[in-house]
C-alpha cells in the first residue's frame, strides 16, 4: 500500500488493542486481531521471522515478501491509551520515520464489515491514536480504520458502551472472512 501524500511504502504495521487476555477478543482489540490474522494467514510468497521483544513496550515479527520486501509487524505490550509509547519506542529502535507506519485500529463510527485507509488525520477522539500523535509529535501516518459499530443499531450507543464488550460470533466471522483478508491483500500486494 502506498501512502497518499508521501508516496512512502509502509514499513511498519502496528495493531492497536489492550494486551491482557481479558480484552483479547473485544471490539477495541480489532487492530491487534487484524495483525494476528495477517501473521497466521501469510500468502505463500511471504515468510515470517521469529518473534522478538527488544523493549518492554513492544514485540515484533519481521515479514519477508517478494522482491526482498520487508515489513515489521508490531504488537504493543502496553494498553491502548499508551500505544504512542510503544510505537515511539519501535520507531526509535528501527529508525523508521512515522510516515512509513500504518496503524490498524477500531473505528466506532464505521459499521462492522467496513474498513478504510487514511493518512494524516486527527484522532477523532480515539485514545490510542491520540497517544500516538502525542508521543510521536505528528499525525502524519497511515491508518487502517476497522468498523466496529453494529449495522442494525436501533438506538445509537456511545462507543464506551460497546468497545470493551466481547466480539459476537457473527461479527468475528465478518472480520475473519471479509475484512481482515481484504486488509491483508491491500497491504501485502
Amino acid at each position: 500500500m502506498e501512502q497518499k501524500n508521501k508516496n512512502a511504502p509502509v514499513q511498519l504495521i502496528i495493531g492497536l488493542g489492550n494486551p491482557t487476555e481479558e480484552y483479547q477478543y473485544t471490539y477495541h482489540n480489532v487492530g491487534t486481531l487484524a495483525c494476528a490474522y495477517m501473521k497466521d494467514h501469510l500468502p505463500e510468497e511471504w515468510s515470517m521471522g521469529e518473534k522478538h521483544s527488544p523493549k518492554k513496550s513492544f514485540s515484533y515479527h519481521k515479514l519477508h515478501g517478494p522482491k526482498k520486501r520487508e515489513l515489521l509487524l508490531i504488537q504493543s505490550l502496553l494498553y491502548m491509551n499508551e500505544s504512542g509509547k510503544a510505537l515511539h519506542d519501535a520507531l526509535s529502535f528501527f529508525k523508521i520515520p512515522l510516515s512509513h507506519v500504518l496503524v490498524l485500529h477500531d473505528d466506532s463510527d464505521m459499521t462492522i464489515g467496513t474498513y478504510k485507509f487514511s493518512y494524516n488525520q486527527r484522532s477523532a477522539g480515539h485514545r490510542g491514536i491520540e497517544s500516538i500523535i502525542q508521543h510521536c509529535g505528528s499525525q502524519e501516518f497511515s491508518r487502517g480504520k476497522i468498523g466496529i459499530r453494529p449495522a442494525q443499531e436501533i438506538t445509537r450507543k456511545k462507543a464506551n458502551e460497546f468497545v470493551l464488550k466481547n466480539i459476537l460470533k457473527k461479527d468475528f466471522s465478518i472480520f475473519e472472512k471479509e475484512v481482515f483478508p481484504k486488509i491483508q491483500e491491500a497491504l501485502l500486494q
